[in-house]
């Protein structure tokens, strides 16, 4: 392909027998893919390519668009490996996972065309419609995990592993049934280098937050990869935290391979004790402690869950799907930690200075300003900020209480939240007014008073020759 031909975009076709060029993400709305599917929109764009909305004019249905990205099309004998992956990956077919519906070339640009299912991806769950990220039920478990394993395991059957296990690429129906997509991609965006060694530059097989330190490391796998990034996504779900994540890709990654994972019950303390211990062992470093398959590890999951609510019926959070709390489990959990200096602290919410004295030490509260929760350590050392464990519950009055004490600022010596410390200044000035215009008043009409005055007015003033 030349330069021209792929940086130049056409501009919208109106012949369905007509093609399309793709370029560096210049958007392809309306133009025809092949003559066939009709661009409508732009769903995303990564490292390995873009992604669009298209109608296929022969079904009249709505499909996804998959190009890859020109550095991928670049590399040598990158086409011949898509046209072998592909042909495989076409022939596979799974009731829950999104199927490949076609390949092809347009202009020597290969494309995939892939089922579409409009109800949204596990991962916009996770973030609500403002963006923020919530925490799930475990019960909500049931609604997807076991889908999701039988298809990695019918995948890894076929010797054929997925790599980039994730909320985002777990997707739902409008009617709640899930599927996984973007299964064999990897292999095929992957450059034969990058696929022979997850360490080679600019690599990253799979996502950082879910990858499987024997990728990162570059040792052999198999199946039990994709179950360490299915835990993951449990441990996502169930906590709103991601376990490994660094300041960088390349800390994350560090972190899957050095570190331990916190315990998800100090995080989200509604999680069962047996829960969390599978969730543990499916995120074991060593790929021989966790399940025998992504299916063991779904049943185990769900076993655990039925065995924790019908040992404890008081916890209805359990089959509510995150909409009762039971008033037995806390219903806020702690989302970040600052330390005191020089007996202050910031305020998370609102970044206003706090006096936290050592008397304060172990003392829940609000702050005074914009009343977000918080705890002093044992210590006084540090600031526990809290948040609520489900933000679309109202929390319960006893619970609540337990964070009634107001954390002020200082003011002349005492301590005041910031509405009582302005009262106290407008009430000073307010004196501080009144006092000179009843001083001024009485001068006027006291003429003993003024007399005074006047003459130690005099007094103050030097004569001259003195």
């Amino acid at each position: 392909m030349s330069p021209s031909t792929e940086t130049r975009a056409r501009p919208v076709a109106t012949d369905p027998s007509g093609d399309a060029r793709e370029s560096n993400g210049i958007d392809l709305t309306g133009q025809y893919i092949a003559g066939r599917y009709q661009v409508v929109g732009m769903l995303g764009r990564g490292s390995m390519g873009y992604v669009y909305r298209a109608l296929d004019q022969n079904l009249q249905t709505d499909v996804v668009l998959k190009i890859p990205s020109e550095a991928r099309r670049k590399h040598a004998g990158f086409l011949q490996r898509f046209r072998q992956e592909s042909k495989f990956l076409v022939q596979l077919r799974h009731p829950h996972i999104i199927s490949i519906l076609d390949v092809g070339q347009f202009d020597e640009v290969p494309f995939f065309v892939m089922q579409y299912v409009a109800g949204g991806a596990l991962d916009t769950q996770l973030r609500g419609k403002q963006g923020k990220r919530r925490i799930l039920s475990p019960r909500t478990l049931q609604k997807w995990l076991p889908q999701i394993a039988a298809a990695l395991d019918f995948m890894h059957a076929q010797d054929c592993i997925h790599r980039d296990v994730k909320p985002a690429n777990i997707l739902f129906d409008r009617g709640g049934n899930p599927y996984l997509s973007d299964f064999g991609l990897s292999k095929i965006l992957l450059t034969a280098e990058e696929d022979s060694s997850s360490t080679a530059a600019g690599a990253v097989i799979g996502t950082p937050n879910y990858v499987a330190p024997e990728l990162v490391l570059g040792k052999e796998f198999d199946g039990s990869a994709d179950q360490y990034s299915l835990a993951i996504s449990v441990y996502e779900t169930l906590t709103g935290v991601l376990p490994f994540e660094g300041a960088t890709a390349s800390a994350t990654m560090v972190n899957q391979v050095r570190n331990r994972p916190q315990d998800p019950r100090e995080i989200n303390p509604r999680i069962p004790n047996e829960l969390a211990e599978v969730i543990l062992r499916g995120m074991s470093k060593r790929a021989d402690r966790r399940y025998p398959s992504c299916s063991d590890f779904a049943d185990a999951c769900l076993e655990a869950l039925n065995s924790s609510e019908a040992s404890n019926s008081s916890e209805s959070w359990l089959s509510s799907g995150a909409t009762t709390i039971s008033h037995d489990v806390p219903q806020f959990i702690p989302d970040a930690r600052r330390k005191v200096k020089q007996g202050r602290v910031k305020c998370k919410g609102c970044e206003t200075p706090l006096a936290i004295p050592s008397k304060l030490a172990g003392k829940k509260g609000r702050c005074g300003k914009c009343g977000q929760r918080m705890q002093v350590a044992r210590n006084a050392k540090n600031v526990e900020f809290y948040v609520p464990l489900d933000p679309s519950l109202k929390p319960s009055a006893s619970q609540d209480a337990e964070f009634a004490f107001v954390f002020s600022q200082k003011a002349f010596g005492y301590e005041f939240n910031a509405m009582q410390a302005l009262s106290v200044v407008g009430v000073l000035l307010t004196l501080i007014i009144v006092g000179s215009v009843v001083a001024t008043i009485f001068l006027q009409h006291d003429p003993d008073a003024a007399k005074a005055n006047r003459v130690n007015q005099g007094q103050m003033i030097p004569r001259e020759g003195g």
